[in-house]
């Protein structure tokens, strides 16, 4: 018996590197190797955005969303990352994704999709430029209201083996230079800035509390706030102020333990002076600041004033309102958390921090940390994000507060959950010493395992805990070690389990990274 065809709506992004064959033939060694690292990091920025990886024969990538704005997002943020990689990189060597974005209706298996919605994301790609995006009308239709980017209107295009014309729109993150025909697909909204790259702020360590009806505080801490590139380059510049709050969001009562980005000793300031306070009140709040206001002849007054307040406590980070009176006005999501336990426990020695051994970013980056997170005062934490940049609080009042801080902060900035990488003078997350990272593992869409075993590796990846590795034969079948006491014995118990099931076993991963040889 056939069983019946089955089909779903999906968002389709097919990318692949321009000009790779003529790479290849320039340096084939150099190119895989360096598709294998880019690979590495854009399989898990896929997953982050609830994509699925399908194929990613030779230079491709097939991966369907069920959200066409979680594709396009992702789809613009894979060519800033790339963008970013190749800085530094010679322009005749520089491997650049061509993307297209289809939504359509497809044919599916466990494994496969099918039909015209992924013919057409094929061929918008091909008609995209080197580190460009093409979309089709429908894909428009969907996030002219949603996502703010620029477009250029192609027309409607008659496409390789597609029976229709298609409209096909390049799009970009604002207008690119030269071109009069960029139109904004969404002029009614404002325009969200840049908030991804952060140079060390200045300690602040003082804490004040203002008796006229205006409060302004901050913990008696410390601060350091640092966002690094995955690839080689240069310290970015200060930051862009937090987004102000959208007169048209709904509004929601207050609830202190929900605020994020304050300090412990911030939220007690909130509790004790803010909540009794007279209306009209209102308080704002920085990644470092706290300003209140109680007591106003006017919202517009008490705004102004808690605003003024934040401000002072810390001038190089702008100020957003949060709530008026006990309504939460801001427009800012909760950032998103890693699930917990935040920092898993350890049975084997912890390693000491040592900056040699950040698996990402250069020699300038490694300065950096050394100078700020190495040197600041306990407690102190830093954080990894899924792109590979750091983030870190040092001086709070407890571990438990520097965690969530770090966390809250860096989860803010990309949309996306970050993992703690280290706690005072240790790191908690495991990291290679013997191998070379080359970005994030995932085991559901890593290329190098067989598609049957990813579920099962999945799972056993999730239970991981003090040293794991993972390797893989011939055949794509893993062996994987976990609650090893080293970097060697987990090694050698992968190779092992991998042995016995496939030939030639190969270390992929270890802990949470993807790793290759030195």
């Amino acid at each position: 018996m056939i069983a019946p065809t089955s089909r779903r709506l999906a968002a389709i992004l097919a990318a692949d590197v321009a000009g790779y064959s003529a790479l290849i033939g320039a340096d084939e060694d150099g190119t895989v190797r360096t598709l294998k690292e880019h690979q590495a990091v854009v399989f898990p920025l896929i997953a982050q955005f609830g994509g699925r990886v399908i194929d990613t024969a030779g230079d491709g990538i097939m991966a369907e969303f069920g959200s066409v704005v979680s594709a396009v997002e992702c789809a613009l943020l894979l060519q800033s990352t790339i963008a970013d990689r190749n800085k530094d990189v010679p322009a005749a060597r520089r491997l650049a994704y061509r993307i297209g974005v289809n939504l359509g209706d497809v044919i599916f298996d466990e494994h496969r999709i099918y039909g015209d919605g992924v013919n057409i994301a094929a061929r918008l790609e091909s008609l995209a430029e080197a580190g460009g995006i093409c979309i089709s009308g429908k894909v428009h239709d969907e996030i002219k209201r949603k996502i703010e980017v620029s477009y250029h209107d192609l027309g409607y295009q008659n496409l390789k083996n597609i029976s229709e014309p298609v409209q096909v729109l390049r799009i970009y993150r604002g207008n690119t230079p030269g071109d009069n025909n960029t139109q904004t697909s969404n002029p009614q909204q404002p325009i969200r800035r840049d908030r991804l790259h952060r140079f060390p702020l200045p300690a602040s360590s003082r804490g004040v509390i203002q008796k006229s009806g205006t409060f302004v505080a901050t913990a008696c801490f410390v601060v350091g706030l640092i966002w690094l590139l995955r690839t080689p380059g240069t310290l970015t510049g200060l930051p862009a102020t937090i987004i102000p709050h959208d007169a048209g969001v709904a509004k929601k009562a207050l609830d202190l333990n929900t605020v994020p980005f304050v300090s412990d000793f911030s939220r007690k300031v909130l509790r004790e002076n803010y909540l009794p306070g007279k209306d009209i009140k209102a308080f704002a709040i920085s990644f470092v600041g706290l300003g209140i206001a109680t007591g106003k002849e006017s919202e517009a007054s008490a705004t102004s004033q808690a605003l003024d307040q934040c401000q002072r406590a810390n001038s190089a980070l702008k100020c957003e309102v949060f709530a008026i009176g006990d309504t939460v006005v801001s427009g800012r999501d909760k950032p998103p958390l890693p699930p917990q336990p935040w920092v898993p426990s350890r049975h084997s020695t912890l390693q000491d921090f040592d900056v040699s051994l950040l698996p990402f970013g250069n020699e300038d980056v490694r300065t950096a940390i050394r100078g700020n997170f190495g040197s600041g005062d306990a407690q102190k934490a830093l954080a990894i994000s899924p792109l590979g940049k750091y983030s870190y609080y040092w001086s709070q009042s407890s571990t438990d507060e520097a965690v969530r801080r770090t966390l809250e902060m860096c989860g803010d900035e990309y949309g996306l959950p970050c993992r703690i990488l280290a706690i005072n003078s240790s790191f908690v997350l495991p990291v290679p010493e013997t191998m070379r990272v080359t970005g994030f593992f995932n085991p559901e869409i890593e290329a190098r395992v067989a598609i049957a075993s990813r579920p099962s590796l999945k799972q056993k990846f999730g239970a991981r805990n003090d040293w794991s590795a993972v390797a893989t034969g011939v055949a794509g079948l893993p062996g994987f070690a976990s609650g090893q006491s080293s970097e060697a014995s987990a090694i050698a118990e992968a190779k092992r389990l991998c042995g016995e099931v496939d030939l030639d076993c190969r270390i992929i991963a270890i802990s949470d990274f993807s790793v290759a040889p030195r």
